[in-house]
């Protein structure tokens, strides 16, 4: 079966893993069809094995389906993955988990050879700095001495933090100046208005919450996360 039928996005890093999801699925004319949450392996098949009035260019999304966490005996294993391979080669497949798929079971070892797998993690504070210097890069950018050191200072009493929001305030330095090396200014301007916005319901407007997000009550914890 060809991998670009099957995805799977996962990881701990949930903001990162709704827009990887997001953007595999941009500028397709695929007819999008959302499965039950926490859906079982025989509702996954019933739902995929129905025939569709309009189009055969279609892709079906669920979300934390069980067979991902736990043990899943709803159908026999063989007619699941039977029932994906089965699909028509128009037909796109996305699982999505908040969370780690549990690598320890049967099905999840037979799912993953067969899918284009995606895992997001939260980036600890000591590795933001890093991180900012990789996304600038690619943008053939980089932090100025003094910005970098203010970087670091400011990281120090961050817990984890999703990579959204790396690549947010990077493309925000990118509009706010064009010199090649971002100047301590723009980092220092850029991130107290993050401490605002990035500590409770303040910081949803940054994020495209209907594309990303059907459980917006949820974001604040899940992008910024402090000790």
């Amino acid at each position: 079966m060809q991998k670009d039928r099957i995805y799977l996005f996962h990881g701990t890093d949930i903001p990162a893993v709704y827009a990887r999801k997001q953007q595999a699925g941009n500028g397709t004319a695929e007819t999008v069809e959302q499965g039950k949450e926490h859906s079982t392996t025989a509702e996954i098949v019933q739902q995929i094995n129905q025939p569709s009035l309009f189009t055969e260019v279609r892709r079906f999304e669920f979300v934390n389906p069980l067979f991902l966490t736990q043990k899943d005996e709803s159908i026999p294993a063989k007619e699941f993955l039977q029932a994906l391979e089965n699909v028509p080669a128009e037909t796109r497949i996305f699982f999505i988990l908040e969370g780690k798929a549990d690598r320890r079971l049967g099905l999840v070892k037979k799912i993953l050879p067969l899918a284009q797998v995606s895992m997001s993690e939260f980036i600890p504070g000591w590795k933001v700095s890093a991180a900012f210097d990789s996304v600038l890069r690619a943008q053939d950018r980089g932090l100025s001495r003094a910005a970098r050191q203010y970087l670091q200072a400011v990281a120090e009493s961050w817990e984890n933090i999703s990579s959204v929001f790396i690549t947010t305030e990077a493309q925000k330095w990118q509009l706010m100046t064009n010199q090649k090396e971002i100047p301590l200014e723009v980092v220092q301007e850029s991130l107290p208005s993050c401490n605002d916005r990035c500590s409770g319901f303040g910081m949803i407007w940054w994020i495209n919450v209907n594309e990303l997000f059907w459980k917006p009550f949820r974001i604040y914890s899940m992008i910024w996360q402090r000790p």
